[in-house]
């Protein structure tokens, strides 16, 4: 769906808004680098996944969490790259996992599923490694590069996604998406 797309509008949201808010100079090898890239992840994704599905509102709610994710660069760099980014990164971890709490007190779920413990520790091992390395790194990239780099982020999540699944699941990966790609890098 379209929303495979969305992760790449991260870099272009970032970009904007330092042109916007931080008076950011525009740069056409900038522009053009955006447009290659987001056109690489069109032709990754084909044409079929590139039209709005039934839900709008919900498409522009997960479009409104790419934007989200743009301005936590902006601010993060501009108010909190004194911050050692592991500080930065308990600080983040602490506050979902609060408002996800809160999530499951509002809606009464309150009894965890019929999880095996090697599952509960896969899924908490995951936890610690994708989520609080990955905003560890996610952070001091913000802070040493900048938003606008960091974010580019976003153009690698279908094209990571697609050469896993053809690399681990054997599934095809044509000529064509091989080229989106390329385009993308």
């Amino acid at each position: 769906s379209i929303a495979s797309l969305m992760p790449s509008t991260t870099p272009i949201f970032s970009w904007l808004l330092c042109l916007i808010l931080r008076k950011n100079k525009f740069s056409w090898a900038n522009f053009i680098g955006m447009i290659v890239a987001v056109l690489g992840v069109m032709v990754v994704l084909g044409v079929k996944h590139l039209v709005l599905g039934d839900d709008v509102l919900a498409e522009g709610i997960l479009l409104s969490g790419f934007f989200a994710l743009a301005c936590n660069s902006i601010l993060i760099n501009r108010y909190f790259s004194a911050y050692d980014p592991l500080v930065i990164t308990a600080h983040s971890v602490f506050y979902a996992t609060m408002g996800s709490i809160l999530i499951l007190l509002l809606t009464h779920h309150l009894t965890p599923p019929d999880i095996p413990p090697l599952a509960w520790g896969c899924l908490i091992g995951a936890g610690v490694v994708s989520t609080g390395l990955g905003y560890a790194v996610y952070f001091w990239l913000v802070r040493t590069v900048g938003p606008v780099f960091t974010s580019t982020f976003g153009y690698l999540v279908p094209v990571i996604g697609f050469s896993l699944a053809a690399l681990m699941l054997g599934e095809d990966l044509s000529l064509l998406q091989g080229s989106g790609c390329v385009l993308v890098f």
